[in-house]
């Protein structure tokens, strides 16, 4: 399921048309912070995700129901 997380706020920060440094400067953190993140190299808590989708113009529940309609249709559908 994390990896499905992790393919829905890079796919927001993209359609905010945000580079990595552009999501990065508007949390107030390091561009490795955003890379990290997309790569699963570290792992985002709840409050995290909620910033990185308001710094995109994203409604973090939609996020959340499009993960659990996602992870319901496994790597098959």
């Amino acid at each position: 399921m994390y990896e499905v997380l992790r393919n829905l706020v890079r796919e927001a920060r993209e359609k905010a048309k945000l580079t990595q440094r552009d999501l990065a400067g508007a949390l107030k953190r390091d561009r490795s912070y955003v890379w990290k993140s997309e790569q699963g190299e570290r792992r985002m808590d709840v409050v995290e995700v909620i910033r990185w989708l308001r710094a995109c113009g994203s409604e973090p529940l939609d996020l959340f129901r499009q993960m659990i309609i996602e992870e319901r249709r496994g790597p098959h559908q």
